[in-house]
This record gives structure tokens, sequence and C-alpha cells, in this order.
């Protein structure tokens, strides 16, 4: 088990980075996880990590407006000397090269994802219930997001349907008036005796054809055909150009990945051919709230923070200024978050007060690829967006990596080759998944005892 998640590693010495980086035959240097490599080292870091763990997490925003503490602060902790120019050197900022900010979630597909997305029961681990057809990896493989430039979206933001909501209407309108003489169908012995009502009203309409799409004519094809109460489509507008309309429901914020705003490193020159960055940190900012960004989650401490370029009280003097939250989870380099019970209470947070109500959210580290690479695999399999492992392994381990692998997969496509380091972050995922199935185990046994 410990070699396959090690496969999986970006820093594994024959993972697909090192191949594309060093050649068919991968890394010379054989790699090793720093857990069973330096285990002392290890320990120290995450004794290092729990204790941060102590500290404040959530760094509400002040509406845009820094108040004088804030300001005060800031002018405390800014330097009495002037900086030094730097030499004349090629440096990347933030005029020359924008910070780059990948997004989870291709943006001409979050619409249709969220027409298909239902609440999910209490009992499901994950938040939302999305088809398996319109699971986000499933899209992301078979759509060129630039192949429709026809199909346009509305969004209309009104609250999601629940699935139990969607059951319990079908119920009753299977069960009203439907029974033959004589015999009682078995669905109306599972609902109550209740004098229920349900109409529904189809709507026929003949739109103009898709154009011909090889892999995916098939699914674009079932769009304007649903007769769901969850969208709607226009009639007048297929008519007169063709264009299909869709409404979802509610319109689910995205995730962002990015490096640490505000970065400077190799100030004194290129160093193995990579360049030097000096970014800003509030130009940085400002492109991200351009993005709709409402909250920052940042995966770096106060001590990796100075080392980029970036303080803390800097940094909290911009978020505020410009008007986005902040969560802060200091995590080491390479590793994982301290638990997954202990993620998953951030998580749920952060997709109910934000990705639930349309709001994006971005996550940093350093590069935007290891520690907060696994934000946004956690994101996704909390969330629902890839679906949910199907259990069909004996003991469930190799459909667990499966799922964990197409997740990784997923992350990978939208942000960077190198996302996800190590062994240890990858081991983390996969303890995530299996935290999450307590949830079931703990259903099923409910439903066990009541029955």
């Amino acid at each position: 088990m410990d070699l396959l998640l090690q496969h999986l590693a970006s820093q594994y010495h024959e993972s697909d980075y090192n191949r594309a980086k060093f050649g068919s035959r991968g890394s010379p240097i054989y790699y090793t996880p720093l857990s069973l490599h330096l285990p002392e080292r290890f320990n120290e870091l995450r004794a290092q990590q729990l204790q941060l763990a102590h500290n404040q997490p959530w760094w509400p925003a002040a509406h845009g407006q820094p108040c004088l503490q804030d300001e005060i602060m800031t002018a405390m902790s800014t330097s009495l000397f002037p900086p030094q120019p730097l030499p004349p050197t090629n440096l990347k900022t933030s005029s020359s090269h924008p910070i780059n900010i990948s997004a989870m979630i291709s943006p001409d597909l979050v619409h249709l994802i969220s027409s298909h997305a239902l609440l999910a029961s209490s009992a499901s681990p994950t938040l939302l219930e999305i088809p398996a057809t319109f699971a986000l990896h499933r899209l992301t493989s078979l759509r060129d997001p630039r192949s429709l430039p026809n199909c346009q979206i509305s969004p209309s933001l009104s609250p999601l349907k629940t699935r139990r909501d969607l059951t319990d209407a079908m119920q009753a309108a299977i069960a009203t008036g439907l029974d033959p003489p004589g015999k009682r169908p078995v669905i109306s012995q599972i609902i109550p005796a209740a004098k229920v009502s349900v109409a529904f009203s189809l709507r026929t309409i003949t739109p103009r054809p898709f154009p011909v799409l090889p892999s995916f004519k098939e699914l674009l094809s079932a769009l304007p055909q649903r007769a769901d109460p969850e969208t709607a489509v226009s009639p007048a507008a297929n008519q007169q150009s063709g264009v299909y309309q869709i409404t979802p429901s509610v319109v689910i914020g995205n995730l962002y990945l990015s490096s640490c705003p505000g970065k400077k490193v190799r100030l004194n020159g290129p160093v193995r051919g990579r360049s030097g960055v000096c970014r800003d940190l509030e130009t940085d900012m400002t492109r991200m709230k351009q993005l709709g960004v409402a909250c920052i989650v940042c995966c770096l401490d106060d001590d990796e923070l100075d080392f980029l370029g970036a303080p803390w009280a800097d940094y909290e003097y911009c978020a505020n200024k410009i008007g986005m939250d902040v969560l802060r989870l200091p995590t080491p380099e390479g590793l994982p978050p301290i638990s997954a019970a202990h993620l998953d209470g951030y998580l749920v947070d952060l997709i109910q007060q934000y990705s639930m109500k349309g709001r994006q959210i971005l996550v940093h580290c350093r590069g935007g690829v290891g520690r907060a690479g696994v934000i946004a695999c956690c994101w996704l399999i909390r969330f629902g967006l890839c679906g949910w492992t199907s259990g069909q392994a004996a003991d469930g381990t190799l459909d667990t990596v499966a799922f964990v692998r197409e997740v990784i997969s997923l992350v990978r496509k939208r942000r960077s080759m190198k996302a996800i380091e190590t062994y240890e972050q990858v081991k983390f995922l996969v303890e995530y998944v299996e935290y999450l199935r307590t949830f079931e185990t703990k259903d099923n046994m409910s439903r066990d005892t009541a029955v």
C-alpha cells in the first residue's frame, strides 16, 4: 500500500512530473518519503504544526475599511531604513507577469454542474449529489472548454432543492390517484396517508441542432430536453437564435489555486535557470478580488510569509483593505493538514459560507501546488463534485486509492503536474476519504438500530 501511494506523489522519481522534467527514466534521485527518511525532522515539523493550530484561524475582512489599529501596526512593522535598490535583473513582477491563478472548475462548466446539483441527504459524506454524467472529472476529461461557444447560461440565485424534497414530491405524485382497482402499488405503502397534489408541466420545443461533437454530442443533446423544475428553458430564444438558455437554481462558487501573493524570491538573479520574482502584495490580492474571491485560505505560517517577502502584518492589512476574509491553516512544506477531522471542520464551513452561496475561494501555499493542492482535493471530495467511491472493493482500500487517484489527476490537469507532491500528502487524502466513509457506517448502524 505504501509503495502504491508513493507512486501518486509528484516527487516520486518515476512520476509523470519527473519524467517530463528529466526524461523517460524520471529523476536520477530515488524518492524516499520524509516520514521514513528523516522521522525526527518529520516529528519536529508536526509538533510545530500542532502548536500553530492553536492560533486564531479566521480573520474576517473589515468590509474594505482597515481600522486605525491595523494601520498603526503596519506602520510599526515597517523598517525605518528604506530598502536598497535592487540590481538590474530580469525579475518577474505583478505587472509583467500577473499572478497565475487556476480554477478547479472550468468557468464554462460552473453553471452546467450547478444546474444538475442537488443537496445531499444527511447520510451522504458529500454535501452535493451530482449525476455521474455531470461529475467534474468526467466533464473535464470529455470536454474542450472552447467547443460550445453558443451555449449561454443565465444564473439565477435561489435556494438549492434537496434530494428529499424531489423524492417526496415524486412519491406523492405516483401515489395520488394512480392505484389500480383492487391492487395497491408497493410504493404507496411507504407514503404517509395525506392528501398531496403535485403538478408537473412539460414544455415541448424544437431547438436547432448542436454542432457535431464526437465525444460529447449525446450528453449535450439532453440539455434542452430536461423537464426539470430545477431549470428553465426559453423557447423564444431557441427559435430565434438557436442558443440554449439554462437557468440553474443556484450557481456554486469556484475554488482557485495560486502561489503566495506578494512573493519575492531569487532577487539577486536567476538560480538554476529560474528567474527572480518580485511581486506586489496589494496588486496580487486586487487581481484575486477581481475574480470574485471572497476568502483566501493561507497555508503559510508567519516565518514562511516573512521569508517570501509578504509579512503577516502587510498581508492582513491588504486583505482588510481589499475586503477579503482569510482562513489560516499553517502547514509545513511537504506535509498535509493535521488530521482529517481537523480539516473537515474548516472545510465544511468554507463550503457552506462561500461555495454554496456562489462565492469564490482561493487557496495558496508557496507555489500553489503541494499544500494548496491537498486542500483543493479535499474540497472537491467533500463538496461532491467528483461523486463518491462505489465501495465495490472487498475492504474498500483499492477503491479508495482509485478514487483519490482520479481527484489528484483532476487537480493536476487544472493546476500543474507537480500538484500533490509527497507521499504524506497522498496518504492524507486516502485517510480523508476513509474518514468520510465513517459517516456512511454510522448512518447504516442507525438504520439497523431503528429497524
